[in-house]
Order: C-alpha cells, then sequence, then structure tokens
C-alpha cells in the first residue's frame, strides 16, 4: 500500500496523537495533518490532498456533520471517516445518510484498519467505474459525432447497436432499428445479393472490405466503403460483427471527373502534332509518339534518358544551363530555338516551349518541341532571294544610269566579298583600283556555293571563264602559294592563260 496522507479534524492533539499511534502499530505507511478549527480545515479541504479525512463527532465545537458537507461540496470522492465516543445506531445512520464512508467507536479503535482498507478500495473501485464510464462516454461521443454509419450485428443478421449517422441516413430511431434485421433495414435484395456474402466471411473470422451502391431514405443511392471486422467474446469466438460503413460517393463522383479528365488530356497529348516531353530530375519519363516521329527515337531509347542525349552539341551547354536556372527559379526565356540530333543523325531546328509543372508531387518540366526545320529552310531561301532581287535592282539601275562594265564588275566584286564575309579559304578579287589581285581567304559552304553559281552561272554567264590546263595561274591556284603582283606585265601573262 503506498504511503496515505491523512486529515484529522480535531480539537484534542492527544487524540490525534491516539489515532497516529494505533495507525503506526497497524504498519501503515502514512502523514496525518492534524487542525482544530473549521477555518483551518477548509484551507486545507480545498487543497483536495488527502487521501482520507478524520474527524470527531464527540467534539461539538468540532463541527463535524459541517466538516462532512463541505468535504462533500469540495472534494465528493474523498473518504469521511467519523470517529465517535458514542456508538450509537442512530448517529452512524444519520452519517452515513450525510455522505460518511465509514463510521469507527473510538472506544474500539480495532475497525480503523479496515475502514480504511474499505474506504481505500471503494476510491479504487469508485476511479475504475468513472475512468470507464469516461472512455465509454468519449467512445460514444467519437462513434456519434463520426459521418460513418457504425453497426453491431449478431450471428442472426439482426442489429444491436447503431451510432447517430446510420439512424440519420435511415430516418429511423435507434429504437426502430435496435433488433431489426438487415434484411428489413437494406432490403432484401441488397442482403442476400452483397451483404450476406461478406458478412458470412467475416463471421468466420475474416475482415472483409468492399465497395457497393446502395439507396437510403435520406440520402438517396450513395456509393459506400463497407468493412467488416470479427467481434470475438472473452474466449476467442467470433459471435458478432462490427461494421464500419462510409459514404464515397463524392470520392468516386472525384475519380471518374479525374479520369475522364486524364483521358482527354491523353487523347490531346497524344493527337497533338508537337512532340511533347516531360523531364524530372533531368531525365525523361515521359513522352507522346510525335515525339518519336520527330527523332526517330522509341520509347525505349528515350525514356529514363537525360534530355541531353538528343540535343545537339552546340546547343547542350545553352540548353542545360537554362534548364538549370529555369528550376532554380531564375528568369529564362520560354521559348527559344535550337537543334536536335536524329537517331539518324541528321539535324533539325526545333522551338523548344518550357515551363515547370507539379507532377506527382515533383518538380518537373513540361517542354513543346515544334520541328522549325522547314520553316527555317524557308526562311534562308526567303533571304537569299531578297538579297538576288536587290542585287538585280542595283545592277538593273546600273545599266539604266549607263554605267560602264567596270563599274558593274566594281558591284559584283562588292557583294561577292560580302558573300565571303565570315568564311576561311582563298579567293583572287580585283583589287579596288583594278591594279592587282588580291587574295581573300574562306571556306565555300554548299550553300554558299549554290549562291555563287546561281550568281554567276545563271545571271552573268559573260564572266564565266575556263583556265588552261597547264597555266601558271591554275598551279598557283592549286599549290595553295598566294602571289600579288602589280606589274602589268606578269598580270598580262597570266590574263592570257585564261
Amino acid at each position: 500500500m503506498k504511503k496515505l496522507k491523512f486529515l484529522y479534524l480535531e480539537k484534542e492533539v492527544h487524540e490525534a496523537d491516539i489515532i497516529s499511534k494505533k495507525l503506526k502499530e497497524e504498519g501503515i505507511e502514512f502523514t496525518l495533518k492534524h487542525v482544530n478549527s473549521m477555518e483551518d480545515f477548509e484551507q486545507e479541504i480545498n487543497l483536495c490532498n488527502y487521501d482520507i479525512i478524520f474527524s470527531c463527532y464527540s467534539k461539538p465545537q468540532c463541527n463535524c456533520l459541517n466538516a462532512l458537507e463541505i468535504t462533500r461540496n469540495s472534494c465528493p470522492n474523498i473518504p469521511f471517516i467519523i470517529i465517535s465516543e458514542d456508538s450509537g445506531e442512530d448517529i452512524a445512520i444519520e452519517a452515513y445518510k450525510l455522505g460518511a464512508t465509514g463510521f469507527v467507536n473510538r472506544n474500539h479503535l480495532s475497525g480503523l484498519v479496515p475502514s480504511i482498507t474499505r474506504a481505500m478500495f471503494e476510491v479504487r473501485d469508485h476511479e475504475q467505474r468513472w475512468q470507464a464510464e469516461d472512455m465509454k462516454n468519449k467512445y460514444d461521443f467519437i462513434i456519434n459525432t463520426s459521418k460513418s454509419f457504425f453497426s453491431l450485428i449478431d450471428k442472426n443478421y439482426t442489429y444491436e447497436a447503431i451510432n447517430d449517422a446510420f439512424c440519420y441516413a435511415h430516418n429511423l430511431l435507434r429504437k426502430q432499428i435496435i433488433g431489426k434485421s438487415i434484411s428489413e433495414i437494406w432490403g432484401e435484395k441488397s442482403f442476400r445479393e452483397v451483404i450476406k456474402p461478406n458478412l458470412d466471411k467475416s463471421f468466420t473470422n475474416h475482415e472483409i472490405r468492399y465497395q457497393a451502391w446502395f439507396e437510403t431514405p435520406k440520402s438517396g443511392i450513395r456509393c459506400y466503403e463497407v468493412t467488416f471486422y470479427p467481434y470475438k467474446d472473452e474466449h476467442g469466438v467470433v459471435t458478432h460483427t462490427v461494421v464500419d460503413t462510409i459514404d464515397i460517393t463524392e470520392k468516386k463522383n472525384a475519380e471518374k471527373a479525374l479520369t475522364e479528365s486524364e483521358e482527354k488530356y491523353r487523347n490531346l497529348v497524344e493527337m497533338a502534332q508537337d512532340g511533347i516531353l516531360i523531364i524530372v530530375n533531368g531525365k525523361i519519363i515521359y513522352t507522346n509518339p510525335v515525339l518519336f516521329q520527330m527523332t526517330g527515337y522509341e520509347k525505349d531509347d528515350s525514356l529514363g534518358q537525360p534530355f541531353q542525349k538528343f540535343i545537339h552539341p552546340s546547343e547542350v551547354s545553352k540548353i542545360t544551363k537554362n534548364y538549370i536556372n529555369r528550376m532554380a527559379g531564375k528568369e529564362v526565356p520560354n521559348i527559344y530555338d535550337s537543334k536536335i540530333v536524329k537517331k539518324d543523325g541528321t539535324v533539325a531546328d526545333i522551338e523548344i516551349n518550357a515551363s515547370i509543372i507539379n507532377y506527382s508531387g515533383k518538380k518537373g518540366l513540361l517542354i513543346i518541341l515544334r520541328d522549325i526545320t522547314d520553316r527555317k529552310k524557308t526562311e534562308e531561301r526567303n533571304r537569299q532571294y531578297t538579297e538576288d532581287i536587290t542585287l538585280l535592282n542595283e545592277l538593273n539601275n546600273a545599266v539604266n544610269e549607263g554605267k560602264s562594265l567596270s563599274q558593274l564588275m566594281d558591284i559584283l566584286s562588292r557583294k561577292t566579298k560580302e558573300m565571303f564575309k565570315g568564311y576561311g579559304g582563298h579567293v583572287y578579287l580585283l583589287s579596288e583600283d583594278k591594279q592587282y589581285l588580291e587574295p581573300i581567304q574562306f571556306s565555300l559552304t554548299p550553300e554558299v556555293f549554290k549562291s555563287i553559281k546561281k550568281l554567276i552561272g545563271d545571271n552573268l554567264s559573260i564572266l564565266k571563264v575556263k583556265l588552261k590546263k597547264d597555266s601558271k595561274y591554275l598551279q598557283i591556284l592549286q599549290s595553295g602559294k598566294h602571289k600579288i603582283t602589280n606589274s602589268p606585265k606578269e598580270f598580262k601573262q597570266h590574263i592570257g592563260e585564261f
């Protein structure tokens, strides 16, 4: 037994000493606080910090019954034992009516310890009952405030307990449902086809969960998720089933709407004319069919691969930098041009449209690729055509103005220099003062070569010249060793080789 704390209301100190001595003789561990006035008693009792209170009934000035009333009002659960010199039954009955826990005769203190033991047992019993009642009330509150339908069903398929939500859904009082069969509440068809087969499995000690559509008077036809929990007695035998029924109609409708939305979006993406891919953590996790057609790669070649795999080497640095900055929240153009390398090695011009998305809870990048190779070629053709028209207009104006052939040659020379600007290689052009040939370095690309051929071959065929096979001028050009001369004689000698 724990060390007990006693409060004793008694006028005489020696009476308190007698009680203390008796308790020590009985081997009880305790502390005893002695007060001899109601004022001190009230001050102590307000603390509610004692296990048992003693009070002497034989001393009117102690006002024992008044102390009992104060105790019951302030600390109703603390045992109150009266110690009296008078053992009359009338006094004991009156004390018990007022709420006393025990009554001990002052002249027979042998009954003191049994009274204490009985009082402490009653306290523990009261606490346990109170805790059980409190827990039951909490459980009832949780069950009855839940939106789920809770019920307890026996093996005769009848209801033994239900919660408020169950009553509300069926628009019935609890007493109108308890004792009724499942078929009476949910209908014979639902019971036979859906509920009973699952309930019978639960009675064989299996937890069962299923979803089904049911109709209730209050809510109409709704979708429910039903869970059966086997309920066992103290011997481990399943005697009942606890049923937890949750209305999941809104969830089902949301899932249906989401599925339809995803299907529409998927169809939109799959049917798009542009390539679409999603990048998470630098790797491709989704591509639409158009991207396969655009790049020549298959699905297995793309998914899980770094996005740089398909970028032209000259563009990798720029694209990677844009990706890092965009994911870091920095300002980056959403739309810009780049190049990719197809599976067959050909290069395609593309337009990139990138935006950040949330993909399955992760930060990702949605990229739309548009093949603009044809557009780029068209732009280049238009540019070349514009240059050709500009040159022809300039030549036409020069002819109309009566300019000489040498002046026309100057125009062509200037135009040729502009065309070769920025290229490497070697070509000899007549200097502006027409005194000598000067070498120009450039490298002819196929496009430039075609442009020159078209310019010289189609528009000014009279400028076509053919070098003699054994000419020194041809030998100089083929050797790569350039020779500059301003000697009219030597220049005339080379001209003669044309």
